[in-house]
């Protein structure tokens, strides 16, 4: 009977590729060289390894392994199969806290950002009263003219369009896991795996 071999490279095994112990990979290199996400993986991974050095030294070490984590489960979960844009995470304040002198308004509001495009997608989840929670979005990079809708799915759907200045928001939103489509000039970006709790 054939072995099965698994043909996702977790983790441990881009890290390795990114710290260049690329000899001890043999098989894995192939799969990784012909993935244009598991190279962009192992591209963020090495720049991660760098700051997790100077990290280090101010005490971020753990927080900056988390998010390494966070961001390589986020780029499977992304994949999208239907042939849509997939945006990447590359901030998570439940993971690395806010820099020192900013602050949010409300100490449990959580903070992430993705790379969208040409763009950078911004989300700020409040909860707003005890299993509720509020979203406010906002993308860099795009025009003021440039209309945004935004659909976040889960239980329900639920549907936005960004005002003047780029925001878009969602009330009393539901505990539980989401995807959010967004609209931007007739192509559709997808972000994968929200979780709110």
């Amino acid at each position: 009977m054939k072995k099965k071999v698994n043909k996702r490279p977790g983790l441990p095994i881009l890290a390795m590729y990114a710290k260049g112990e690329r000899e001890k990979l043999k098989h894995w290199s192939a799969i990784i060289d012909q993935d244009d996400d598991f190279r962009e993986t192992v591209t963020l991974l090495e720049r991660l390894y760098r700051m997790f050095e100077a990290c280090e030294s101010a005490g971020m070490g753990q927080a900056t392994g988390k998010l390494a984590e966070r961001i390589f489960e986020h780029s499977l979960a992304s994949r999208d199969r239907k042939g849509r844009s997939a945006g990447r995470l590359f901030y998570d304040s439940r993971v690395i806290p806010l820099p020192a002198g900013i602050r949010p308004s409300l100490m449990s509001e959580r903070r992430l950002k993705y790379i969208v495009d040409a763009g950078v997608l911004e989300l700020s989840v409040v909860p707003v009263f005890p299993g509720r929670f509020a979203m406010t979005g906002r993308l860099e990079g795009y025009g003021p003219d440039e209309k945004i809708s935004a659909r976040l799915i889960g239980r329900r759907t639920l549907r936005a369009d960004t005002d003047e200045f780029g925001f878009f928001s969602f009330a009393a939103i539901d505990p539980g896991k989401y995807k959010l489509d967004l609209q931007i000039g007739g192509k559709e970006t997808v972000i994968h795996g929200l979780e709110l709790r």
